[in-house]
């Protein structure tokens, strides 16, 4: 059976390798994707858009 990582393990991963990236479009450009497909992903996933997610993740890396 194949693993697929789902669009927020993915978007963590990038945040953790890379937290100074500045918004969410720019993640969108590392990971290769759409910003509005991506973030369409993301709320269907998670129920936030993929602002609201990078800029949370993004404070709890920055936090420890």
């Amino acid at each position: 059976m194949a693993y697929s990582d789902s669009p927020f393990d993915r978007l963590v991963r990038l945040l953790a390798a890379e937290p100074d990236l500045p918004d969410f479009p720019s993640a969108c450009r590392k990971l290769r994707v759409t910003p509005g497909v991506f973030n369409e992903m993301l709320l269907r996933q998670t129920g936030f858009c993929g602002e609201e997610i990078f800029f949370q993740i993004r404070m709890e890396l920055l936090a420890e």
